[in-house]
């Protein structure tokens, strides 16, 4: 993990306003490069988050993947 990478594990709440408590699961092998930024609670195994992308709240990264520099990975993909 490099400088000014982001990780968030954001509150989430149900239609009543209620919090749902849910893991964070980040696989082995991920390298997070500089200003990226994950907002997803399901991380893979030996995935690559280059140069300032982002990956969405609630969007999924199975194993194997790479994000490459400046990409935007849709919310809820």
């Amino acid at each position: 993990m490099e400088e000014k990478c982001k990780i968030i594990n954001r509150l989430r709440k149900d239609e009543q306003g209620k919090p749902i408590r849910r893991d964070m699961k980040i696989g082995r092998y991920n390298f997070f490069e500089v200003a990226s930024a994950v907002d997803s609670v399901d991380i893979g195994d030996m995935n690559e988050f280059q140069f300032k992308s982002i990956v969405s709240e609630g969007s999924k990264v199975e194993s194997f993947c790479q994000i490459t520099a400046g990409v935007t990975v849709p919310k809820n993909t």
